[in-house]
């Protein structure tokens, strides 16, 4: 009888952390291809107090960020895009770049929001 309450905290300690983990892949993020002709246009974000704009045209692209408090433009660069899979190369013509290597996907089938990782999600902004 001793050796059975001894055991009871252990095994409800066992079951209590058996029932934490998620396997199942519920929060496991979606990322969905872009192809060139689908992300033709402008794109625009806003966070941490930065306004982010970047257009693409054929296989060039421009980026532009502004300062949302002062209203400035902070950073200016265009050059060429490659996109391979989920992956996407920005070489600056002229200048270094703050895109570089990045990955580019869709959250979802509804194509709404281009990511552009570690910048952050597009809405289409014409």
């Amino acid at each position: 009888m001793k050796k059975m309450l001894i055991m009871l905290p252990i095994l409800a300690v066992l079951f209590v952390f058996s029932g934490c983990s998620n396997d199942d892949g519920e929060n496991q993020e979606t990322k969905i291809e872009v192809t060139q002709n689908e992300i033709q246009g402008s794109w625009h974000n806003s966070s941490y107090s930065s306004y982010r704009h970047i257009t693409f045209d054929g296989n060039n692209y421009s980026y532009n960020i502004m300062d949302v408090d002062t209203e400035e433009l902070t950073h200016r660069e265009h050059g060429v895009y490659t996109i391979n899979g989920i992956n996407v190369i920005f070489s600056a013509e002229g200048e270094d770049t703050k895109l570089g290597n990045c990955e580019i996907y869709w959250e979802d089938g509804s194509k709404n929001h281009l990511h552009i990782y570690p910048i952050g999600a597009f809405i289409k902004a014409d």
